[in-house]
């Protein structure tokens, strides 16, 4: 299932909460992809569109890109306050965003910075790191079921 489609079942979810709602955005990145063959293709033609635009990078923009973080800030906007700007609101979810794809597709720097394996339970420890600090970012702190 792709982010845009997780985050439209998830704005019908009743209980629905700020943690739950950037957890399962950075679960997703961090979880999906393990076919390393997969990974590294990804991460080479988003570079690629990223870094030198072919004409394919418009229609990524307009088709993947866009809609998703639309539909991120919309998710997140009746949790922050009314006078967060639109753009501050975006960019922070940009960061949370940049986040996993940095720790998704830097294993081989994460792992020799760290000297930890990119197993399950290193996976689970990002995936509480980058959720705590994307919720800080947002002014925001996890919910406590999270934190036990």
């Amino acid at each position: 299932k792709n982010l845009l489609t997780h985050l439209d079942s998830m704005q019908a979810q009743d209980g629905l909460t700020p943690d739950l709602i950037i957890r399962s955005v950075v679960s997703g990145f961090l979880l999906f992809g393990d076919e390393e063959v997969w990974r590294r293709h990804h991460h080479r033609l988003m570079m690629r569109e990223i870094s030198n635009p072919t004409q394919a990078f418009e229609l990524i923009l307009k088709k993947m890109m866009r809609p998703v973080y639309e539909k991120l800030t919309d998710t997140l906007r009746p949790f922050m306050p009314k006078s967060m700007a639109q753009e501050d609101l975006l960019l922070k979810c940009m960061s949370t965003i940049f986040q996993c794809v940095v720790f998704s597709f830097s294993r081989p720097l994460i792992t020799g910075l760290t000297g930890r394996d990119y197993d399950q339970e290193f996976r689970a420890q990002l995936i509480d790191h980058i959720t705590r600090f994307s919720l800080q970012g947002l002014g925001l702190t996890p919910s406590e079921e999270a934190q036990s």
